[in-house]
Order: C-alpha cells, then structure tokens, then sequence
C-alpha cells in the first residue's frame, strides 16, 4: 500500500467580469481557478493540489467557504499563486495610478488561510507576488 500524497492546498486566483476586456462567455462570470504551471508543477512531488476557493456575495469577498482552520487541518501545505501586485491599501498607502492598483480581492482572501497555516506550523510558499502579503502580514512596507 502507498503512502497517501501530501495535500496541498492551493489559494485560488480571481478572474472577474470585465478583467479580461469585454469577452462573452465564461469571462462573464467571476472566476476561481489554478494556474496551469501550478497544476502540472505540486503533483510531480508525490503530491494532490487541492484548490482553496474565496466565495464572493454580493461582490464581497467572504473568502472561504469553511473556517480557515478546517482547511489548515486537513492540508499539509499552502501555495499562494503569483498574480498582480499587493494593493498598495493593503500597506496604507494610495495607487499612484490606477493601472497599479493591484490585488486588493486576493489580499483580502489570502489573509486568513496564511494565518490558519502558520498557527498550524505548517509550510507556506508565495509564488512571485504570493510573497509580497508575506512580507505585508508580517509588518513589511512597501
């Protein structure tokens, strides 16, 4: 019998309507997905990625759609996914320009399963802008 394959939970990133330009479709509705490098890249380590989704109401962010506990719990690792930059909110701070005003959703919903996991003791690893919060949630500045 084979040893069970480490669980890894995956922070979902957030494709809303209008993010992707006017395109019809599946585009029309808010998206929660996996990169594809991320996907092929945690199962070629005796692993099963397993997607941490944020719930949106209302366009609010409730995050998860369980106690960020029971996630911490049940997975053995956290991977947060690269994406745009931290929103500069997030350290107190104003966008200088609108084209930068980063990730404030993905900020957001990535707090609380960071937190779970290090309560836990257990791994977290940032993938290029998933190390950004890292470093805000730890007291960092921009």
């Amino acid at each position: 019998m084979s040893e069970r394959p480490l669980l890894i939970g995956v922070c979902a990133c957030i494709g809303c309507p209008g993010s992707q330009g006017q395109l019809p479709g599946v585009f029309t509705r808010t998206l929660h997905y996996l990169k594809q490098s991320v996907v092929h890249w945690v199962p070629s380590g005796h692993a099963m990625a397993v997607m941490i989704p944020a719930v949106m109401q209302d366009n609010t962010a409730l995050c998860v759609d369980r106690d960020p506990d029971d996630h911490a719990g049940a997975l053995d690792h956290l991977v947060r996914q690269g994406g745009n930059d931290v929103a500069p909110e997030a350290c107190g701070q104003h966008p200088l320009q609108p084209e930068r005003a980063g990730d404030r959703v993905r900020d957001f919903c990535e707090t609380a399963p960071i937190d779970a996991f290090a309560r836990a003791g257990k791994p977290v690893c940032g993938v290029c802008r998933a190390l950004q919060p890292l470093g805000v949630i730890h007291g960092g500045s921009p």
